[in-house]
């Protein structure tokens, strides 16, 4: 069977394979039986395996964008008294602090170049300056612009700092090498239409298991996009 295809020019959805529009004729699987649960725990760990052990990873799966995916993270890891600093180099930097201000989480922006590497000794700096920082978040590849992001430099930092990382990877995962404890990442958000070159409507957020654990004492924001139910 020979399916029409366009070839899409746009930064994603990717175009895909006959392979991939076939395999969903399935008979149907009902959502609430044990078949289903099983194919999501096979996707979920799969998916983890890319970028870390199962063990210490778990992937949390949503129907939804990968904006969705990046919402559900921001809103649910941040606690009441947390402070974020947002990377704004590119659209789906701003789109974060769009998020956060929708939130009212208390937000630090570090604007940089949409086209430069990010500097790293101006975003010490402010690191060092900005009391109380308790989360990172940045984007790893910039779809608008193309820029590759150096996520492991800023993870050093994370660590040497104590401040979880988070990392929009959306058009980044499964092409560019990600390995999420070297990196220092506690959450990772990407989706099944770019790298992976799947359907649009799963946005995927990996998480550290032990720093997910951990926010099960913030108030949900939300009840759908949050994380730790």
């Amino acid at each position: 069977m020979q399916i029409k295809r366009n070839v899409l020019l746009n930064p994603g959805p990717a175009t895909t394979t006959d392979s991939v529009k076939l395999a969903q004729v399935v008979t149907d699987i009902c959502p609430r039986e044990k078949e289903f649960g099983d194919l999501m725990e096979y996707c979920a760990t799969e998916i983890t395996k890319f970028v870390g052990d199962p063990k210490d990873y778990v992937t949390v799966l949503f129907g939804g964008s990968g904006t969705a995916t990046v919402e559900a993270i921001l809103s649910s890891v941040v606690p009441e008294n947390g402070r974020i600093l947002i990377i704004d180099n590119g659209a789906y930097g701003k789109r974060m602090c769009q998020i956060t201000k929708i939130y009212k989480l208390d937000t630090v922006v570090f604007e940089s170049s949409s086209i430069e590497p990010i500097d790293l000794k101006a975003l010490e700096e402010v690191i060092k300056g900005e009391k109380g920082l308790t989360h990172l978040a940045m984007i790893h590849h910039e779809t608008t612009t193309g820029l590759l992001n150096d996520i492991a430099a800023v993870g050093k930092l994370c660590a040497t700092y104590k401040i979880s990382f988070i990392v929009d990877s959306m058009s980044g995962f499964a092409a560019i090498p990600v390995d999420m404890k070297a990196m220092n990442i506690d959450y990772l958000a990407a989706s099944s239409n770019k790298n992976i070159q799947g359907m649009a409507g799963i946005g995927f957020a990996i998480c550290n298991k032990k720093a997910l654990l951990a926010t099960e004492s913030i108030p949900m924001r939300n009840l759908y996009l949050n994380l730790y139910a």
